[in-house]
Parts: C-alpha cells; structure tokens; sequence
C-alpha cells in the first residue's frame, strides 16, 4: 500500500511541487500573522537578617546564604506559583504566564528565578514587575504570621531584570510548521482519492462458479458444466456427429408425394 501510494506521488509530481510551493508560502505568510512571544525575565535573592540567632553582634548577611535561607526560599515559590496567587494577578490587570522557580546552579544559594511569556512586551514587562513584588509581599506575610522580630527577617531583593523582553520565536515557528505540514498532508491525500477515483474498475470472476441466466442459453450452460460437455448452440456439433448427421430430414410437402424422403445424409460404409 505505500509503495503504490509513493509510486502515485511520483507520476503526479508536479502537483506535489506544485503544493508544496503554496504551502510554503502559506506558512511564512502565517509567521506575519502570528506574533512572537515575549520574554521577560528577573532574579530574586533572599537576604537573611545581619543578626543571627546564638551569634552576638551583626554579621555579614551574604555568609548565610545557604542552609535555612534555601528551604524559606523553597516555601515563596510553592507560595507565589499556586493558584490563588496566579487568579488575583490577573484580576489585578497582570495576564502575563509567568513561572516562578529556584536556581539550580551550582552553589547559587536563595535565589528564585522569574520567567513572564506575554505576546506584548509591555505586559510581560510589568507582569514581571508584579511577581517580583508579590515574592516580596508572601515572604512578609509569612514573617509576620509567626511575629518574627524585624531585626531577624528575611528580606528579597531584586539581583537582575531584563530591560527589555526578548522575542521567542519557538511557537511562532511550530505553528506555521504545523500549518504547513496539515495542509500538505491533506492535499497529498486528495492526489491519492483523485488517482483511485480516475482508476478504472476490474471485475475478477471465480472460475469455480457460473453465472446463472434466463433464456435459451440456459442450458448451454448447464451442458458446458458437465463433465466432457461443450456449449451447443447454432453452429456447434456435438462430439462424435458429422455435420451431414446434423442436418434434419425435410419432406417435400409442396409436391404432395408423401413416400418420396429427401435425406441431406448418406448412409456410412
């Protein structure tokens, strides 16, 4: 079955070019059409306090980056990422998808990074804006549900932000590549329906079976299946009968002499 088809494909070739041009021009015609998305993206570093607990005197907030400053980074990103979070930025006016993840660089301590897909730039910009602040807004709810002192809290601080989104260009390409590739499926499917519909019909006929008819061929055909049987009919002996055996005895009836027989036939010596 594929060989035929790809043996169809290849008499009807021209009109393969000739779809895949317009295909082709169909898909990058839908890459105007369909815009890029764009990317905004930002990093947050969470600070603990400069006083730790059981060291007396400040310290240098930077060295205690790891350990329990990684796990409190862990609970603002479960925080910010579910969905009540995600239902009251966008009744805020911020439609921007966003996700919210940690760093898994080597040695890259509490930071939690920031990704906003928006197709216009200016929305995933300020839904970036808004994310940053709401990490910053559920790590001081979480301090002050449990009255934590405010010379010992964990603040966030913004490491970096893009000025500016980028434009991705994978779903853009992936749509018009799709497009592109059911469109052709389609047509080289309709070359395979036109090829067998204009295919003339063949009509295989069983010789173990025979076709039954009314008339006076009927039983011609039933003496052909016989076994040493030949069709009989006008114009065709039966074996062992010559052809003067075959003809009929007339009878010169206009002449009105009944004892005189006109035989076509001579007797066999």
């Amino acid at each position: 079955m594929l060989a035929e088809s790809l043996r169809t494909l290849a008499r009807r070739w021209r009109l393969v070019v000739i779809f895949t041009i317009v295909d082709v021009a169909i898909a990058v015609g839908l890459s105007f059409a369909v815009p890029p998305t764009q990317l905004s993206t930002s990093a947050v570093l969470l600070v603990p306090s400069v006083y730790q607990p059981g060291v007396s005197g400040p310290t240098n907030p930077l060295l205690a980056l790891g350990g329990s400053v990684a796990v409190v980074a862990s609970v603002v990103q479960i925080a910010v990422n579910d969905d009540e979070t995600v239902l009251k930025l966008v009744d805020e006016g911020y439609t921007g998808k966003y996700q919210v993840s940690p760093n898994l660089s080597e040695n890259a301590g509490p930071i939690l990074m920031i990704k906003v897909e928006h197709p216009s730039a200016a929305m995933a910009q300020r839904t970036m804006k808004a994310v940053s602040d709401e990490i910053s807004a559920r790590l001081k709810a979480l301090q002050d549900q449990r009255s934590v002192p405010a010379n010992l809290r964990v603040t966030a601080e913004m490491l970096t932000a893009s000025p500016k989104p980028l434009p991705q260009h994978k779903k853009q390409i992936q749509t018009c590549v799709a497009a592109g590739a059911g469109l052709l499926a389609l047509q080289l499917l309709f070359i395979l329906l036109l090829e067998r519909r204009r295919r003339p019909k063949t009509h295989t006929v069983r010789p173990d079976r025979g076709v039954a008819s009314a008339g006076p061929d009927s039983e011609a055909l039933d003496n052909s299946d016989r076994p040493g049987g030949r069709h009989v009919g006008p114009g065709t002996l039966e074996p062992g009968v010559t052809s003067d055996e075959s003809q009929p005895a007339t009878t010169d009836d206009a002449s009105g002499d009944g004892d005189q027989v006109l035989s076509g036939a001579q007797p066999r010596r």
